[in-house]
């Protein structure tokens, strides 16, 4: 992960319709979810890279507005650029975190929310040159900070939108913008 860098990633959510207004988390409220994020690997003098990853969400509220979630993701697709006539492909191996998440609601449809805490990743570069190919794989790890938003669809279904800066390394960062589904039980 040091010899490429990070950038800000967008991505489009799409627009759901919510027909019914959902209740508010409760203490004790468990949840899973899955999404889907657009990740932005920045390092000085090399272009941005935009692998993606699906993650999975495993939290429980503490009370209405505190959470603590787990995260576990892989690399759906990696993202290449040319370094010097030298072909690299960057992919997301593994990423794993473990953050507290607080919820401002607003009303029992929707809420805002800042989380904070720990992620690995791990991610693998190859180069290719002339028919030859090098990879090289790195582990890092370090404190995230994100914020998003939820929309209840219903007592037990909801949707986020959330930016992520994963990792502020000396060399690169590593952000994403993502976007899911999460069901309370």
């Amino acid at each position: 992960m040091k010899t490429l860098k990070t950038a800000a990633a967008i991505t489009a959510l799409p627009f759901l319709f919510a027909s019914s207004l959902a209740s508010a988390a409760q203490e004790g409220d468990n949840y899973v979810g899955v999404q889907q994020g657009i990740f932005a690997y920045e390092e000085s003098g090399v272009d941005t890279l935009h692998p993606t990853a699906v993650i999975g969400r495993l939290g429980r509220y503490g009370n209405e507005e505190i959470a603590l979630e787990a995260r576990f993701g892989m690399g759906l697709t990696e993202d290449d650029t040319n370094i010097s006539g030298v072909d690299v492909d960057l992919e997301l191996d593994r990423i794993f975190g473990v953050y507290g998440v607080g919820h401002i609601p607003f009303g029992e449809a929707f809420s805002v929310y800042a989380l904070a805490g720990f992620t690995a990743v791990k991610v693998t570069a190859t180069g290719s040159y002339m028919g030859n190919s090098m990879s090289f794989s790195d582990d890092d790890n370090g404190f995230s900070f994100g914020l998003g938003a939820q929309l209840n669809l219903g007592k037990t279904l909801s949707i986020h939108g959330e930016y992520i800066n994963y990792l502020d390394g000396d060399f690169y960062d590593l952000e994403a913008i993502s976007g899911g589904v999460t069901f309370a039980f």
